[in-house]
């Protein structure tokens, strides 16, 4: 049998055309909303998160503040581990 593993990179988003300023929607919403989809459809994934903003214009205090709501909230969800994202 083989195995299919699901990650999704949990950051803000700095391109162009998909940039989204709006961070509690962007940083927490979208997670949270793919989080229960899986655990609807008895899936398990790994949410790989930034530890950074990558976009100079987020303050680190700004961004700090959504993933430890982002982070509190994914406790309820057992479908979820969470890794770091790190850019080297």
């Amino acid at each position: 049998m083989k195995s299919l593993y699901l990650t999704f990179d949990i950051e803000t988003v700095v391109a162009k055309y998909s940039r989204n300023n709006n961070l509690f929607a962007s940083i927490c919403l979208a997670p949270l909303a793919i989080a229960s989809l899986l655990k609807d459809k008895g899936l398990k994934a790994t949410f790989f998160i930034s530890l950074s903003p990558k976009n100079h214009k987020i303050s680190f205090a700004s961004y700090e503040f959504y993933l430890k709501i982002l982070l509190n909230s994914l406790k309820g969800f057992s479908n979820i581990k969470v890794a770091p994202h790190i850019h080297a």
